[in-house]
C-alpha cells in the first residue's frame, strides 16, 4: 500500500490510518503532517497511542498523549503558529521500530526558518500507532535552553 506523502497532503480519514500497518508508512505519514500550522498536533492526535512517550534526548521527555500535545502546543506558541518542514534522507525499519535520518526546518508563523536541525529519530509502534518516539540531535543549537513542558532539569555547570 502506498500513500501520497508529498507536502500539503494530510491524512484526516481515520479509516485510512487504521488500515495503514506498515511501520515505515505510519512514520512517513506522521512526518508529512508537520508541514502546516496545527499539522504536528493533528499528526500526534492521529498517529499516537494514548500511552506514548516522546523524548528529545537530553532536552525533554513527555509521557502520555496529553503531555505530548502540551509540548507540541508550547512549540506552536513559541514560534507564533509555526510548523516544521521535514526532509527525510534515510528511513529503515526492523520489526516495529523505524529509524529516520532527517533534517527538520523549524519555521515561524510567517514561514521564516528559525533553526535547521539534523536529527536521528527512532519510533516504536504497536498496532499501527506510535508508542515511543526518540529524537537525537545537538541540543546546544537551542539557545536559550528549552524550559517548556517536559523539560529536563539541568544542574548548573
Amino acid at each position: 500500500m502506498s500513500w501520497d506523502v508529498s507536502p500539503g497532503k494530510h491524512f484526516t480519514d481515520e479509516v485510512k490510518i487504521r488500515i495503514m500497518q506498515d511501520p515505515i508508512e505510519v512514520v512517513t505519514a506522521f512526518l508529512a503532517t508537520w508541514d502546516s500550522p496545527e499539522g504536528w498536533e493533528r499528526g500526534v492526535t492521529t498517529f499516537f497511542a494514548d500511552d506514548a512517550v516522546y523524548e528529545n534526548i537530553g532536552m525533554s521527555k513527555s509521557v502520555g498523549l496529553e503531555a505530548i500535545l502540551d509540548f507540541v502546543r508550547h512549540y506552536s506558541t513559541m514560534t507564533g503558529g509555526g510548523w516544521i518542514v521535514v526532509r527525510t534522507h534515510a528511513i529503515a525499519s526492523f520489526g516495529n521500530t523505524v529509524l529516520t535520518e532527517r533534517v527538520d526546518d523549524m519555521v515561524d508563523g510567517r514561514g521564516d526558518v528559525l533553526i535547521t536541525t539534523p536529527v536521528m529519530g527512532a519510533f516504536d509502534l504497536r498496532d499501527g500507532k506510535i508508542i515511543a518516539w526518540r529524537d537525537y540531535f545537538d541540543t546546544s543549537a537551542i539557545n536559550p535552553p528549552y524550559d517548556g513542558p517536559g523539560a529536563l532539569i539541568r544542574l548548573p555547570s
